[in-house]
């Protein structure tokens, strides 16, 4: 019998391949481990992560935490990483240098991951 955290840590894993691939897809410029883009991998990633403990084992504390997770992660990608690559384009204009620029992720993209995380572990685990 395959153990809960082994589970998750596997559809988890499933919903990061799944949203960078798609990434990968829409944006042929970019490499496989980029940051920013839609769907966002991390938002995806841990929305799998909170619904597989939360089908495996209910509200429960490990859910709790897993879900405090998702969103301080969705917090930072939106109002932290999100501003710092504004400012990454800022000072590239204005100093001619080569600062990542895409960071973080638009409110749609961050939403787009979670829905596809969530649909992930649902049709994993349902």
């Amino acid at each position: 019998m395959i153990k809960p955290g082994l589970i998750a840590l596997i559809v988890t894993l499933l919903a990061y391949l799944t949203a960078q691939t798609i990434k990968g897809f829409f944006q042929k410029n970019k490499s496989f481990f980029t940051y920013g883009g839609n769907p966002s991998t991390h938002a995806a990633s841990c929305a799998a992560f909170s619904t597989s403990v939360f089908l495996l084992e209910g509200p429960s504390l490990v859910f709790a935490l897993s879900l405090l997770l998702t969103v301080i992660v969705v917090s930072d990608a939106v109002k932290l990483r999100q501003p710092v690559g504004q400012i990454a384009t800022a000072v590239n204009k204005a100093h001619k240098t080569q600062l990542p620029e895409s960071l973080g992720h638009t409110s749609f993209q961050v939403l787009t991951g979670l829905i596809l995380g969530i649909l992930i572990a649902l049709l994993m685990l349902l």
